[in-house]
């Protein structure tokens, strides 16, 4: 029997994959990992890359709002470039 969680991230597009890409090796490897991580995970979703995290089965909405902040702020400090837009994180239900 599949399990579901919610996973909050934003589409990993061609343009935020070449400012991840340009990132130090041992600063990307600490912040996006492909696995369980602290902080930022790649995955894939029915075809689609995200980039992001797996937030459990349910959620408060405080702590949904202050994951979409967290989320956001690293990724403007990692990728400062790149023109996130608050609405740019999608809440998605995954089949784990």
């Amino acid at each position: 029997m599949k399990e579901t969680s919610l996973f909050l991230g934003i589409l990993l597009s061609n343009l935020l994959q070449e400012g991840i890409s340009s990132l130090p090796t041992a600063e990307r490897d600490l912040f996006i990992q492909d696995c369980d991580s602290p902080y930022l995970q790649r995955v894939e979703i029915e075809g689609t890359r995200y980039l992001g995290k797996y937030l459990g089965l349910s959620i408060e909405m405080g702590q949904l709002d202050s994951t979409h902040a967290h989320i956001l702020s690293l990724l403007r400090k990692l990728v400062p470039q790149h023109p996130f837009a608050r609405e740019a994180l999608q809440l998605i239900v995954v089949e784990t």
